[in-house]
C-alpha cells in the first residue's frame, strides 16, 4: 500500500485506471478519510487540473450524508 505522510491507509475502496481511493486514518486528528490517488506515473497538467477542479466543485457542497472534502495534497506520494 501506498505512504502517505500524516495518514494511514486502511483499505482499497476503489480502483480505476486513472485513480484508486483508499480509506485511511488522518493521524493528527484520529479522523476517518477517504483519500483519492491518481494512478498515473507522470499525470499531466489536464489530470491535475481535473482533479483540483474535482476538488473546488466538491469541497463547496454542504449537504448531509455527502463526504466532506478536507483537504488537496499535491505530492509525489504514488
Amino acid at each position: 500500500m501506498k505512504n502517505i505522510p500524516g495518514y494511514t491507509l486502511q483499505e482499497e475502496i476503489f480502483q480505476s485506471s486513472h485513480s484508486t481511493i483508499y480509506k485511511a486514518n488522518q493521524e493528527s486528528t484520529g479522523r476517518s478519510v477517504i483519500i483519492k490517488i491518481l494512478n498515473l506515473p507522470q499525470p499531466s497538467p489536464a489530470d491535475i487540473a481535473r482533479l483540483k477542479q474535482e476538488y473546488k466543485l466538491l469541497n463547496q457542497i454542504n449537504i448531509k450524508g455527502v463526504i466532506e472534502y478536507i483537504d488537496f495534497i499535491d505530492s509525489k506520494y504514488h
